[in-house]
């Protein structure tokens, strides 16, 4: 009967043996799974990274583009407008139209200059002396002190342009 319980002893042995057996080779394919996984994110991970590089070149690429467009563009802004208007298009367009107005402008200053000086001759006065007369005028316009109501109501005349005109003129 010792015989029997050793024999049966035996096989519960083998069996647990085998099952530990199967147990580890259940476990050493889990991990093989895992490894293949592994790699198969190792590779994913490596081809979004070449991606990424090739990106990162191309958007280096992009940046640099587009600060020298920056650059193009700051030193295109220093010249004189007829030099912009002549690259830009859309510019030029409102360039033609702000010159024409300024020459719209200055014809009807010359125009009236011009009336004023008629109306001073006609009153017995000498153009010099209307021409002198029309300088101490332009002190009081910008100084917005006329008699006849042609002030300038605007803040930024009298913050901006005013001073800027007088110093030019050498008015104080």
């Amino acid at each position: 009967m010792t015989q029997n319980l050793n024999y049966y002893w035996q096989k519960r042995n083998e069996a647990d043996q085998k099952s530990r057996e199967y147990e580890k080779l259940q476990e050493d394919i889990a991990n093989g799974l895992k490894h293949n996984q592994n790699k198969e994110k190792e590779e994913q991970q490596k081809k979004e990274l070449a991606r990424s590089s090739s990106n990162v070149g191309y958007l280096q690429a992009k940046l640099s583009e587009s600060q020298k467009e920056v650059e193009y563009y700051k030193n295109l802004l220093t010249k004189p407008m007829h030099e912009i208007a002549d690259v830009n298009g859309n510019f030029q367009e409102t360039y033609h139209q702000q010159q024409t107005i300024l020459g719209e402008w200055m014809v009807s200053q010359r125009a009236f200059k011009e009336l004023a000086i008629q109306l001073g001759i006609e009153a017995g006065r000498t153009k010099e002396d209307i021409v002198a007369e029309g300088m101490a005028n332009k002190e009081k316009v910008l100084n917005n002190q006329t008699e006849h109501g042609n002030d300038f109501n605007q803040n930024e005349w009298q913050l901006y342009y005013a001073p800027r005109i007088k110093a030019k003129q050498g008015i104080k």
